[in-house]
């Protein structure tokens, strides 16, 4: 298992001997990481998060309770065997019951950029690309493929529908 000395891990989370967890990391109680998943250094993952198969986070990210990333894709022609991926990058926080899915094609990616917030309760799809210091209020869901542009707000409950682009500093609601 790659875990890294400095990191801190609970005794009830289960960690695959695959799973690269970086310097400083806190993994919290009862989180699971899969198997080709790489956690950056700094990043704090509070109890109950799931990081799936093929997901990689950058550095000092915030996880909070309840959240999955890197969900198999919400597309019916989508099979499990597909090794497709989820990348974030670096000071995101992501709040309590989030789902991000990775891509749904071999070899494709859902994206998340740097130093975004997003908040409760949504979604993110396949195939997404989320860019930089965005924020995602509580409840917005973004359909797959979708582009948020760096700087933009999605407003609480606002969907972003599939193939949609929603510009660089806009403000939706």
């Amino acid at each position: 298992m790659a875990i890294d000395p400095s990191a801190v891990v609970a005794p009830t989370a289960r960690v695959h001997p695959e799973a690269v967890i970086g310097p400083q990391c806190v993994i919290g109680e009862y989180c699971v990481i899969e198997q080709d998943v790489v956690i950056g250094p700094g990043c704090l993952l509070e109890p109950y998060v799931f990081v799936k198969r093929w997901t990689t986070m950058g550095d000092a990210n915030e996880i909070s309770a309840g959240t999955v990333l890197g969900t198999d894709p919400l597309d019916k022609m989508f099979s499990r065997s597909t090794r497709s991926y989820l990348k974030i990058g670096n000071g995101n926080k992501i709040r309590e019951h989030y789902t991000i899915s990775r891509g749904t094609q071999a070899e494709t990616v859902t994206e998340v950029g740097d130093n975004n917030y997003i908040m409760t309760s949504g979604h993110i799809a396949h195939n997404c690309r989320i860019g930089s210091n965005t924020v995602i209020a509580s409840c917005a869901l973004v359909a797959g493929y979708a582009e948020v542009e760096d700087q933009a707000f999605l407003s609480g409950g606002v969907v972003v529908h599939q193939y949609s682009k929603i510009g660089r500093s806009s403000s939706t609601g």
